[in-house]
This record gives structure tokens, C-alpha cells and sequence, in this order.
């Protein structure tokens, strides 16, 4: 998929409000600022591509339920995705990520970050240390 395949695609869930949105195997390789604007998405699925960076606009997606990143080559996960205080799902498997943000590791006497909603993280097959 070409990135104006993609940020047509996106300009189209934006413009229909989508609730649900799956791009897996597509061969993406950069996620735009753009999916910022999808903030009535509750699925994203992203699954299966070559994608090495999550961008700081994922905060935007205040009304996500499952975030599906697993099987890409991600290093890190931004701070921005602390945001997601509806999140349910982060599936962030088999990626090359080397540490777990304070935002997901803090103990719960410092409070565990704003996600709140949070009942499956699956970060298996990474680097992490």
C-alpha cells in the first residue's frame, strides 16, 4: 500500500466517523499523523506490517478499545499512548521493543497511568529486558 492509498483511507474513515479500522498485511511501513483524526475509532488493527514507530497522534484515539500493533518491527511505545484511557487491548507482540514505558510499568501505588480500561497488554516477542 502507498502512502496516498493510506492517507486516502484515512481521509475516508475520517469522513465517515469509523468506529473500526484494519490494516493488516498491508505493507506499511510508517503510520501518518494523521490516524490522529480517527478519534471515533474504537478497533485499529495494524497487524503484520513493517511498521518501526508508533506516532505521537495514537494519544488522539481517546475512544480506542483494542490497538492491534503485534507482529511489526516497533522499538518503543510512546508516552501518548497513556492517553488511551479506553484502551482494553494493546497487543504489541512480537515487535522489537526493548523496554516498557513508565506509563505501563509503574507500580499501582504510583498509579499504573491513565489506563484505566486496560485488561490484556500482550508485549511476548520483543526485546525487553
Amino acid at each position: 500500500m502507498t502512502e496516498a492509498e493510506l492517507l486516502e483511507i484515512i481521509a475516508k474513515a475520517a469522513r465517515e466517523g469509523a468506529i473500526s479500522l484494519n490494516l493488516s498485511g498491508k505493507g506499511i511501513k510508517t503510520i501518518p499523523p494523521e490516524i490522529g483524526n480517527l478519534t471515533s475509532l474504537a478497533y485499529l488493527i495494524l497487524s503484520e506490517n513493517q511498521i518501526t514507530e508508533i506516532p505521537e497522534a495514537i494519544g488522539n484515539l481517546t475512544s480506542l478499545t483494542l490497538l492491534g500493533l503485534n507482529h511489526n518491527q516497533i522499538t518503543e511505545i510512546p508516552e501518548t499512548i497513556g492517553n488511551l484511557t479506553s484502551l482494553r487491548n494493546l497487543f504489541l507482540n512480537n515487535n522489537r521493543i526493548t523496554e516498557i514505558p513508565k506509563v505501563l510499568a509503574k507500580p499501582l501505588s504510583e498509579g499504573i497511568s491513565n489506563l484505566i480500561s486496560l485488561t490484556f497488554l500482550s508485549l511476548n516477542n520483543n526485546q525487553i529486558t
